[in-house]
């Protein structure tokens, strides 16, 4: 629109806004004389007609409390130390708008309406030196910790009990693999035949602080889909899936938090339990932080280079399982159990 027709819209407004004042009825023709403005175009806009080319009033994709929910999402996993992106915010609201989906840049004018007034700026994960990496650990690690104190030391009912608070993480073992074991003999090195190297199975294991742990362990093969020809015997009832990688993606990772949910629903009888896990993208979904968020699940996530320093089951308990593991093997594979 021209900056003419942008006055003489102006002027048409002045004169609306008048004429609405009136108590008794207007006179058209001379209220368009004295601000200068087409009788008709002016008559035009009393009866509601809106400018060919007026610009269109800003109208919300989603509905008022969509919105509030939203906001509360993105203000529940900011002050758990989690940082929505971008692409899972559109995601978060595709997910409340389906089977529609909100535009391109949709995401940014949420930003500037609803997330910049909270006081919030953009984080971006830019690479830094180690060395100046490192020197920032011990600050990062207080304020992490900090946070997570605010969870296990409030007042009153909500306070979080060991019973309640939970670690899982995922390690993988090579099929067929047993250790290297050592003794006399008046011969060279005795090989034997493992499976095809490269073939690794993941699994999904989740600690209580109390001592216990979640069970069964959540199995994942890698693969297009479940073979039973890969069993012999008498296999136990364990939770099995598949993945193109062997690795847990985010439908496994639902379908692993629906399992945490029903196995530990009884023992935290109505109270919130507190999950800590490294902030790993297959876990983090849309779909897996609001089972959470709807089931009462703190999802607390170790900060993304900090992880070797947080994560409990990745230190020694998973070492000693992996030689455990190890062990077996070696020992099936003496004793010719394994072909």
């Amino acid at each position: 629109m021209s900056s003419d027709r942008v006055k003489i819209e102006q002027q048409i407004a002045k004169a609306v806004e008048y004429t609405a004042s009136l108590k008794s009825k207007p006179n058209l023709s001379k209220i368009a004389r004295e601000y200068g403005v087409p009788y008709q175009r002016f008559r035009a806009r009393l009866q509601g007609r809106q400018a060919l080319h007026a610009p269109k009033p800003y109208q919300e994709t989603l509905d008022p409390w969509q919105i509030q929910g939203l906001v509360h999402w993105w203000k529940f996993f900011d002050s758990v130390g989690y940082r929505p992106s971008h692409q899972e915010i559109i995601a978060a609201a595709n997910h409340i708008l389906a089977p529609e989906s909100v535009g391109k840049m949709w995401v940014y004018r949420f930003e500037e309406r609803h997330l910049k007034p909270l006081g919030t700026r953009i984080a971006r994960h830019r690479p830094v030196n180690k060395k100046r990496l490192e020197a920032e650990d011990v600050g990062m690690l207080e304020i992490w910790y900090g946070k997570l104190r605010e969870y296990l030391h409030c007042d009153g009912n909500n306070m979080i009990l060991t019973h309640n608070i939970y670690n899982f993480d995922e390690t993988g073992f090579m099929l067929g693999v047993g250790k290297t074991t050592r003794g006399p003999s008046q011969y060279s090195d005795k090989r034997f035949a493992s499976l095809e190297k490269g073939t690794l199975v993941s699994v999904i294991e989740c600690a209580c602080a109390d001592g216990t742990m979640v069970e069964p362990p959540y199995i994942i093969f890698p693969g297009a889909r479940h073979m039973e020809s890969w069993y012999e015997g008498n296999v136990p009832n364990y939770p099995v899936n598949v993945s193109e990688t062997g690795y847990s993606n985010g439908e496994i990772a639902l379908d692993w938090i629906k399992l945490f949910d029903k196995q530990t629903y009884a023992k935290a009888a109505g109270k919130q339990r507190l999950l800590l896990f490294d902030g790993h993208p297959s876990h983090i979904t849309v779909e897996f932080l609001q089972y959470c968020q709807d089931n009462n699940i703190i999802a607390w996530n170790f900060m993304s280079n900090l992880t070797q320093l947080c994560q409990p089951l990745d230190q020694k308990p998973f070492l000693v399982y992996k030689q455990a593991y190890k062990a077996q093997t070696s020992h099936l594979q003496a004793e010719g159990e394994i072909r």
